[in-house]
């Protein structure tokens, strides 16, 4: 299922050697965070059974299959964070596009995909067929 060959834009699993460029990629692209709980929490993903961390030559993507504990009809898959190169949204939309082939591998219910950066993802959305669900709400309390 999965590329390994080194040098391709197929899709592969992310590894333990490409951690610093994700974390490197991640940082231009979203912005400062801090570096060692982001290390480390991608460092537990690499192993999770239920997450998705793959990636291409100019992008990444993470999804973790969630079933919350009000849903009895199955779980739900969300997108956490999908982070490209510059141009590259073809490649971000074939991983959008693997990601929901992975939920529904594994049977989810739903699958979801937002973005709390200002980076506008509707067209990339659109791509894979994901419709506006519903309207979001926040408060900045920091």
């Amino acid at each position: 299922m999965f590329d390994t060959a080194q040098g391709t834009r197929e899709v592969r699993r992310v590894a333990v050697d490409d951690l610093p460029w994700a974390m490197s990629l991640g940082y231009r692209r979203y912005g400062a965070y801090d570096p060692g709980k982001t290390l480390l929490y991608l460092a537990e993903v690499l192993s999770a059974p239920q997450a998705l961390f793959i990636r291409t030559d100019d992008a990444f993507l993470l999804a973790a299959i969630i079933t919350p504990v009000w849903r009895s009809d199955g779980p739900e898959c969300n997108v956490l964070a999908l982070c490209s190169e510059p141009g590259a949204h073809w490649q971000a939309i074939r991983l959008l596009r693997r990601s929901v082939g992975w939920a529904k591998e594994r049977g989810c219910r739903s699958w979801w995909f937002a973005s709390e950066t200002h980076y506008d993802i509707s067209a990339l959305a659109k791509r894979v067929g994901a419709v506006v669900a519903h309207p979001r709400y926040r408060i900045d309390l920091a």
